[in-house]
């Protein structure tokens, strides 16, 4: 889902429409597949913590942290990148107005 979002905000900066209403429903869809990723991660981690407890494995329940980590930064990310881009087509249609 997060290329195909991708795809299609890629399509809207090639014809010069990325500073729509179009492109605010795409990045809603990455934020949500990378959000939906990042709960069955979460869903997950009951599975590691016991895995890493009756294997005496503590590589896995690191990787579950750092897998963990890289879900959030990047969710957090895109909740950024999502709310610069509503600015930016704000100030762009302002900017419309006054030319």
């Amino acid at each position: 889902m997060v290329i195909v979002c991708t795809w299609k905000l890629l399509t809207l900066v090639q014809r010069d429409e990325i500073f729509s209403a179009a492109s605010d429903a795409w990045v809603t869809g990455i934020v949500r597949t990378v959000g939906a990723g990042w709960l069955l991660l979460a869903a997950t981690a009951p599975y590691f913590y016991w895995l890493a407890e009756s294997d005496d494995a503590p590589g896995v329940m690191l990787v579950g942290f750092v897998l963990g980590l890289i879900a959030t930064a990047a969710l957090l990310l895109m909740l950024v990148l999502r709310e610069l881009l509503r600015r930016a087509t704000a100030l762009r249609a302002d900017l419309d107005e006054v030319i």
